[in-house]
């Protein structure tokens, strides 16, 4: 059957940071990972590079525009395989100096808020990988077994 079988998506995230904290938000449960606490993130497009996708993304999921890509930095390209899909996810960090306004698409979410690294890692309604990239970006130190 055509249109079965692996594929690759990429998409950015980006941990929007202030005070210590930094901003998740509730997928719509209709959307895919619904219900979930996750970063701003989303698709990179056709001919779009990775600094264009999460400046984007930060403007249609929270209102915020990024002045300059000088204010984003990269952490790091993460992948996940799946069944049916690999996900490769270049990861970025925004720090702010002020608290901004957040006006979340309810298109596509239904609440914000903003955690500790240790609180997002205690969520047990983050999404996929959240816990993961949290270690993989060193906010959280996996303990030794």
């Amino acid at each position: 059957m055509a249109g079965l079988g692996r594929y690759t998506i990429r998409t950015v995230g980006c941990f929007f940071e202030c005070d210590g904290k930094f901003l998740v938000l509730l997928r719509r449960s209709e959307k895919t990972q619904g219900g979930k606490w996750g970063l701003p993130a989303g698709k990179v497009e056709k001919d779009e590079s990775d600094s264009d996708a999460v400046v984007r993304e930060i403007k249609e999921e929270t209102g915020y525009v990024v002045v300059t890509k000088k204010d984003i930095e990269l952490l790091g390209i993460y992948t996940w395989n799946f069944a049916e899909k690999t996900v490769v996810f270049p990861t970025f960090r925004i720090r702010l100096k002020h608290m901004p306004i957040i006006t979340y698409n309810p298109d596509e979410h239904q609440d914000y808020k903003w955690v500790t690294p240790e609180e997002c890692y205690a969520m047990a309604d983050a999404i996929h990988g959240l816990h993961d990239l949290l270690e993989y970006v060193g906010y959280i130190k996996k303990p030794i077994s």
